[in-house]
């Protein structure tokens, strides 16, 4: 069969609903048309409420083909989401034209828009910065991520000529008032509930107040294991529709979650995993995570729990809330 780029990725999207073991024989016509063997989805990445990622990889026929495009990464976006669509195209579109993060994003090879689709070129043998129940060595990994975050938040603001958003979290964007008042949703779990009874006390708010939030800076915003991928020291960083401006020490904070989460484990005590993985990140970067970073990781974390995607039991949940709080009013004195 004859598909075009958009064709593929919808086919490959329905494909998947009843499962990922696709592999059919096709032709492909893109930009370049290039003949294609077989495709063959074999890897899911993540689905998540705005978008799906698949991991597409298409042996190509005709090797002297000029500027051959290999699939990486289909996403689809709902109707509702349309302007992250549009945020990630524009961003994909600015940093490829920086040398010095040209190499560090996927390049975008086909959209369309009408089908809401972004197709970016297949990477071999990258994989995903996620455990998956084994310790992945970080130490060749961070440190370079860590210089690639930092020339991220150096892109200047007249790159985007205005149009890209102020970024903020969830637990940065309500007032004092919306946060108490928030505990009296009827919907919430008993997780939920006894997150913000945790967060609504004056060392949260005393620190809130006292940090700040900073929308100066270039950031990705959702820096997180499974929006970093790596082929021995080489990193790739996608999913870059929430990009905006915000404050650098959201994605610090991803970075130091990158390194909890490959060490956490359901029903230990979070002191010592904190402890261990504030040393390593510490070794790898080579600075010092100071009283702001502690505060910044503590509201990503709890927001993790209070969304559901704290990758541990409830009762580690809320263990790790209880000693994140506890463990702020030592930095924020």
């Amino acid at each position: 069969m004859i598909l075009s780029g958009y064709q593929l990725g919808i086919y490959l999207m329905n494909s998947a609903v009843k499962g990922f073991n696709i592999n059919r024989e096709a032709v492909v016509k893109m930009r370049y048309p290039v003949e294609i063997e077989e495709f063959q989805l074999n890897k899911h990445v993540h689905s998540a409420s705005r978008h799906n990622n698949f991991f597409v990889k298409a042996p190509i026929v005709n090797k002297n083909a000029p500027q051959i495009f290999f699939i990486k990464q289909i996403k689809h976006f709902s109707v509702d989401n349309l302007f992250l669509f549009d945020n990630e195209m524009l961003v994909n579109e600015k940093l490829s034209e920086i040398a010095g993060l040209q190499h560090v994003i996927p390049r975008l090879i086909a959209t369309d828009r009408i089908m809401k689709l972004l197709i970016f070129e297949y990477l071999e043998d990258f994989e995903p910065m996620e455990s998956e129940g084994r310790e992945v060595d970080l130490s060749p990994l961070i440190k370079p991520l860590y210089d690639i975050t930092t020339r991220i938040h150096n892109v200047k603001q007249d790159l985007f000529e205005g149009k890209l958003h102020n970024r903020k979290p969830f637990f940065f964007a309500l007032s004092e008032g919306e946060l108490i008042a928030l505990k009296e949703t009827m919907t919430l779990s008993y997780l939920q509930l006894a997150v913000l009874e945790k967060l609504c006390q004056p060392v949260f708010f005393e620190a809130r107040r006292y940090f700040g939030w900073s929308e100066t800076h270039f950031i990705h915003f959702d820096i997180k294991p499974k929006n970093v991928l790596y082929k021995d020291s080489e990193i790739k960083i996608i999913d870059w529709e929430m990009a905006g401006w915000g404050d650098p020490y959201w994605d610090k904070a991803g970075l130091f979650w990158i390194v909890l989460n490959n060490i956490l484990v359901d029903d230990d005590d979070p002191a010592p995993l904190f402890d261990r993985a504030k040393s390593d990140f510490e070794g790898y970067c080579e600075g010092t995570v100071d009283d702001k970073l502690v505060f910044v990781i503590t509201v990503m974390i709890i927001e993790k729990i209070y969304f559901g995607k704290f990758p541990l039991n409830d009762v580690s949940a809320h263990n790790w809330a209880t000693f994140l709080i506890h463990n702020l009013s030592d930095h924020a004195k």
